[in-house]
């Protein structure tokens, strides 16, 4: 509402006619249509419901005024209140007066000064819909907490239309809300102290929202508190043109309004002990000052704070508002004509103002960016959020020991929104934090960064001691980016650092969040992250990197689902620091500071690489006590050597703590007790660690030499010790943990099968050894070229007293993922240093020469399996894709995707392209321009490369079909014939194989381009099935010595004449006991279910009817086993494990079997007094008491005895085997 001309009106008929009564009359005229000559005197009595409403006109002296006791609200209906007296009416502590609809006239108030209306403590004053005239002033909050609150209404006034009294300090903390609505002040022209229209020089707020204010000496003044205009106008009329208008520019201001003259005036210009010592904000949004030409718009001074006295000034407006010049003597205060902060709609023009504004909970929105800001302390306990919005924050330089940054102390600092915090000069970090001395402060000082922030400086985040060396309460949340570069004098820092002299290791410690998708960085030879000072860590899911990744030397450490930590440094180097960090290319460095604190790193998922990815050393030579309380956990997580490491885990001090992991060397050194290292199946990783199969008979890994054999006529003969004495020494060194795997395998069982059909069977210190080695061909050799065939096998031996027996012969051995090959060249075939190449499945591999003395060795890595290598000394490659080298253009052209890039390493090269439509790019590296032909167009390839593009042709009209080649290799002892010799993806492609005299078929592989397993299907007659790929394939297929196998029981192929528990798997399956998995296997170590065996003591009974459910809440009745369950708990054969469940999908342990079977034959009322004495067993003592009894029975009756000589195990499960025999010395031995 803006009723600019009606203001205006007024307040020039206040100045030319001062006479109360006129002035009265003519204004009560405007009002209600009544009588405005007649009015009654006195307020009515208050409605039922407690208002006071108006029907006519009413006269009242500020004398007759109500007590106020709860209040007062006066409904005018559009009458008038006329308010004679002269004497101030005061709004009692606590009480609201509310007036509302029509008109207030008070003129027997002639100094211009006293209010008509003043509120005292925690008083308010309301006037909605009204108009109100007085030629002194209208409405003072004058005590603290006091609030005015004006909405559509017009005030006129003497001297303040709205005002404050800063004298006595009686005011603080007021609030004056002026809402769509007009203000004026008339004032005396021969005084200079009035007219200011709307005055806050008091703590407290004013809040300005769609209003016109109009004054002569000033519309606004703010000489304290904070003031937030919005979309108003702020005028100064002409009253006083042609006055001394700079009268108090150059002096101290007084009391009253002895102070410059324009619309707008802010701050203060006193003595250092006078009544104005407040702080004054002022901010304009959508607001427009405006004044005559030759007066002020706008006129703002800062004081310097003085005595502990804050008197600073702010002034912001934003890019709608227009205040025309704005007087800034000796520029003492900070005006942002783009305002950079704002804080609940106030705004101010810097940074460092709005966060000295800002209380508790608030926000600081960032309105544009900021540079060269200077130090932000959070120290009184306050809870802040800082909001970039877009922007950025560049700190000043630090200068005589102030770190100009977020300086934390006391406090909590959240950064949201989207924005870089920086150093403009790298030296600290922008955020620095300190705690509190006390041990169980908690949430002390906090520092949250939101996933779109970024830090940047020497480092990100900075740590500190306090005068303890503690910073107890210390808590950081990081989801953003954290980084650090190198300082002016090229030392480099670290992303995330807390300092070493942070020394106690109990209370509230410091405590660091690194969250999903947090970000942190170090260029050079910083860390990502430098755990100098004790602190508790968790890096979730976050990616850290730096020259190394993580080093912690004091503080516990959790490192959780699938974090990413690098360290970029070559090669991993330590140096003794007590003032700094000591490791370089470490993905996680841990180093016991000279402090001797403790360290507890537990890893439990996360990918961790460096030239070493785990590496723990002492480089303070810290003494034993020490050292040991330095602990590492790896419960899981990638573990990889990069940048030309070889070793990914290395500890000098801790043992046994690796429980689980993969890893691209070797960390058997440091399993833990019960775990294994054994070949990975996973890519990239050659080992990884799982839980040791626990056997009474032991069984372990062990890898032999290699078996050579016989050299074949083609190489010759002068060359034959030599090829032999270099074969015998080819390594793969991951064959050892391939070896584990296979041995982790075999079950208890399994292993005392294995003893027993050794001739060991009866030795005591008999174990079972998977021993693997190299089976190796070598086929062809010239001075040019040698070809061999490397095949890793493994054998089963048992081993006791010295000597071995080998139980199973040797049969290939899968070692998945990359390996590492060493092959030794024959002498003379090299004699320099020089790179060799290996020819291998339609790929060539670049091997490294190394030499001792005259002997020659090359080294690559083979992610391809195990066949055919040859070895040349030029190579072979025609193209290469995405760094992989490929023997045929054609080959590097079928692999290409979309998009990629093939490189072309020769002359005249001829392919076709097939698959799917694609185009790719050729690219020539060498130093001329080279034709190749691509499905019969020539091109000519120069260093910028060529587009080709293939159309895959329609399989409709006729149109032909793409068709990949159906390659089969030479094998031995047999052969293999395919019945097509290219076909189409999708179809299917038979393979004859047919197997020597005195030869079987041990496997059969198919492999695509990528060398990928191809699922294969068993027919009859020696014929196989697969389904092509679109792309080429190769069989491969591997013939061993026929053995006689022995003659099949039931009709199943697991279960053979010669096993142990032969008869007893027909003895179960004639007697309907018990059936096969499927038609063709029984599945003899397989476990037996509770459920199962009561199904088949319930068979035996012919299946008697139940009239009850079975009562156990985990027996559904609609399973095979509901009647069964029933049966048995209604004669007590069964119990269950309580009245609810009974477990009937849990695999039956020894001793449940025995106890069933126990109160079984007690129902059929057989004689159960036999007993046998257990004391034999070691494990006797693990029988469960309920079971005692029923286990001496059945191993009395023979029913159940040990796995061996002394283990019984009672708690190990029953296999389907055991199951079958029990059952079968149960019926003919027990129950005959």
């Amino acid at each position: 509402m803006k009723r600019k001309f009606l203001s205006l009106l007024i307040s020039l008929c206040m100045v030319l006619t001062m006479v109360p009564t006129a002035f009265a009359e003519t204004e009560a005229g405007a009002g209600n249509t009544a009588d405005t000559e007649t009015s009654v005197t006195g307020l009515p009595e208050a409605g039922a419901d407690g208002v006071i409403t108006l029907t006519e006109n009413v006269e009242i002296s500020s004398a007759q005024w109500p007590v106020m006791s709860e209040g007062l609200t006066i409904d005018l209906q559009q009458y008038t209140l006329t308010i004679s007296g002269g004497s101030t009416i005061y709004i009692p502590q606590g009480q609201t007066l509310t007036i509302k609809n029509g008109k207030i006239i008070a003129n027997e108030f002639p100094n211009g000064i006293t209010a008509v209306f003043s509120a005292k403590e925690d008083a308010s004053i309301i006037l909605n819909s009204v108009q109100m005239m007085t030629n002194g002033s209208a409405l003072f909050p004058a005590g603290n907490a006091a609030s005015v609150e004006v909405t559509d209404s017009e005030i006129s006034a003497g001297t303040y239309a709205v005002g404050t009294n800063a004298s006595g300090n009686l005011s603080d903390n007021v609030s004056i809300t002026l809402k769509d609505s007009e203000f004026s002040a008339a004032g005396y022209q021969n005084n200079d102290r009035d007219t200011c229209t709307v005055m806050i020089n008091v703590p407290g707020t004013l809040n300005i929202n769609n209003c016109t204010i109009t004054g002569h000496r000033q519309a606004v003044l703010v000489r304290g508190g904070t003031a937030n205009i919005v979309d108003s106008e702020i005028i100064l009329s002409d009253l006083y043109a042609g006055t001394d208008a700079a009268k108090y520019d150059e002096t101290n201001w007084s009391s009253g309004n002895n102070l410059p003259m324009a619309a707008l005036v802010v701050g203060n210009r006193v003595a250092p002990n006078g009544a104005y010592k407040y702080p004054a904000t002022c901010s304009l949004q959508g607001t427009t000052v405006t004044a005559p030409e030759g007066s002020r718009t706008v006129y703002v001074y800062g004081m310097t704070s003085e005595q502990d006295i804050d008197r600073s000034v702010s002034f912001a407006y934003d890019e709608d508002s227009s205040v025309g010049d704005v007087v800034n003597p000796e520029g003492s205060v900070a005006v942002a004509g783009a305002a950079v902060a704002e804080i609940d709609g106030v705004l101010y023009p810097a940074l460092e103002t709005a966060m000295a504004a800002a209380v508790d909970n608030d926000t600081v929105i960032l309105k544009s960016s900021v540079s060269e800001c200077n130090r932000i302390d959070i120290a009184d306990g306050r809870n802040i959020t800082v909001d970039l919005n877009g922007f950025d924050i560049v700190f000043a330089p630090n200068s005589s020991g102030v770190y100009n940054s977020f300086y934390i102390t006391h406090g909590a600092l959240t950064l949201t929104g989207s924005g870089k915090i920086s150093e403009s000069v790298r030296y600290y970090a922008p955020v620095l934090i300190e705690g509190s001395q006390v041990s169980t402060e908690k949430n002390y000082s906090v520092l949250t960064v939101g996933e779109d922030i970024t830090l940047e400086g020497w480092a990100g985040i900075m740590i500190d001691y306090n005068a303890a060396n503690a910073a107890y309460g210390v808590e950081v949340n990081l989801d953003g980016t954290v980084s650090s570069l190198k300082d002016a004098s090229d030392a480099y820092g670290h992303a995330v650092y807390i300092n070493g002299t942070v020394k106690q290791a109990e209370g509230t410690v410091p405590v660091i969040n690194i969250n999903p998708g947090a970000k942190v960085n170090a260029e050079g030879n910083g860390n990502g992250i430098y755990a100098a000072g004790y602190a508790e860590w968790n890096i979730d899911n976050a990616y850290i990197s730096g020259g190394t990744g993580i080093e912690i030397r004091a503080g516990k450490m959790n490192v959780e689902n699938n974090a990413q930590i690098i360290g970029t440094n070559v090669p991993t180097t330590v140096t003794p620091n007590g003032n700094g960090s000591t490791t370089e290319g470490a993905g996680i460095a841990i180093a016991q500071h000279t402090t001797k604190l403790p360290i507890d790193v537990v890893i439990n998922d996360g990918t961790i690489s460096g030239f070493s990815a785990l590496y723990q050393s002492n480089p303070e030579k810290n003494e034993s006590d020490a050292v040991s309380k330095v602990k590492l956990t790896v419960n899981g997580g990638n573990f990889k050597a990069i940048n030309g490491g070889t070793v990914a885990v290395y500890s000098e001090n801790c043992e046994k703590f690796i429980s689980d992991g993969y890893f691209t060397s070797d960390p058997s050194e440091y399993t833990a007790d019960g775990y294994i290292a054994v070949a990975s199946d996973k890519n990239g990783y050659a080992y990884k660690v799982e839980k040791k199969t626990e056997t009474a008979v032991p069984v372990e890994p062990a890898v032999g030499e290699s078996n050579v054999s016989d050299l074949p006529e083609e190489i010759p003969e002068e060359a034959v010790d030599a090829v032999k004495e270099a074969a015998a020494n080819i390594a793969v060194p991951e064959i050892s943990a391939a070896a584990a795997a296979e041995a982790n395998q075999i079950s208890d069982e399994q292993a005392s099968e294995i003893k027993q059909n050794s001739k060991f069977y009866e030795a005591d210190d008999a174990k079972v050894k998977v021993r693997a080695y190299l089976d190796i061909k070598p086929e062809v050799y010239s001075e040019d070229s040698y070809k061999l065939n490397i095949t890793p096998v493994y054998e089963i031996v048992v081993a006791s007293g010295g000597e071995e027996d080998v139980v199973e012969e040797a049969r290939p051995l899968d070692i998945k993922g990359t390996t590492t090959v060493l092959i030794p060249l024959p002498a003379e075939f090299v004699t320099s240093a020089d790179d060799v190449y290996v020819q291998h499945k339609g790929y060539e591999y670049i091997a490294e020469v190394t030499n001792t003395g005259d002997n020659y060795t090359a080294t690559f890595t083979n992610p391809h399996g195990f066949s055919e290598f040859t070895i040349t000394k030029e190579p072979a490659a025609e193209a290469v894709l995405n760094g992989v080298r490929y023997n045929t253009l054609e080959d590097a052209l079928d692999a290409a995707k979309d998009g990629e890039t093939v490189t072309v390493l020769k002359d005249g090269l001829s392919a076709d392209m097939s698959g799917n439509s694609r185009t790719i790019t050729l690219k020539n590296d060498t130093d001329n321009e080279i034709k190749v032909t691509v499905n019969g167009k020539e091109y000519l390839i120069d260093s910028t490369g060529v587009e080709v593009s293939y159309t895959r042709p329609s399989s409709g009209g006729g149109g032909s079909v793409t068709t990949y080649a159906v390659t089969v290799e030479d094998t031995d002892n047999g052969t293999v014939t395919a019945s097509v010799k290219s076909a189409s993806k999708g179809s299917t492609v038979t393979l004859t194989v047919k197997p020597d005299e005195g030869y079987q078929l041990d496997k059969l592989t198919v492999t695509d381009k990528d060398g990928k397993e191809i699922s294969v299907t068993e027919k009859e007659d020696g014929k196989y099935a697969f389904t092509m790929p679109a792309s080429k394939v190769s069989v491969s297929a591997a013939f061993t010595k026929s053995e006689e196998k022995p003659e099949q029981i039931a009709g199943f192929t697991d279960v053979l004449m010669t096993d142990w528990f032969a008869d007893a798997v027909q003895y179960a399956v004639d007697n309907g006991m018990m059936n096969g998995t499927s038609e063709m296997t029984f599945h003899p170590n397989g476990t037996t279910t509770r459920g199962m065996i009561v199904t088949i003591l319930y068979r035996l009974e012919k299946e008697p009817a139940v009239d009850n459910g079975a009562g156990f809440a985990d027996v559904a009745a609609d399973q095979y086993y509901a009647d069964a369950v029933a049966w048995a708990s209604a004669n007590d054969i069964v119990t269950g494990y309580n009245e609810e469940k009974f477990g009937p999908d849990d695999s039956i342990t020894r001793e449940q079997f025995a106890a069933i079977l126990y109160r079984y034959a007690q129902y059929k009322k057989i004689d159960v007094t036999a007993t046998a004495d257990l004391s034999g067993y070691a494990d006797a003592a693990q029988i469960s008491a309920y079971a005692e009894t029923a286990m001496k029975w059945a191993n009395g009756e023979g029913l159940i005895t040990g796995v061996t000589d002394t283990m019984l195990k009672p708690a190990g499960n029953a296999t389907r085997a055991q199951a079958a025999t029990i059952l079968m010395r149960f019926c003919e031995e027990v129950a005959k």
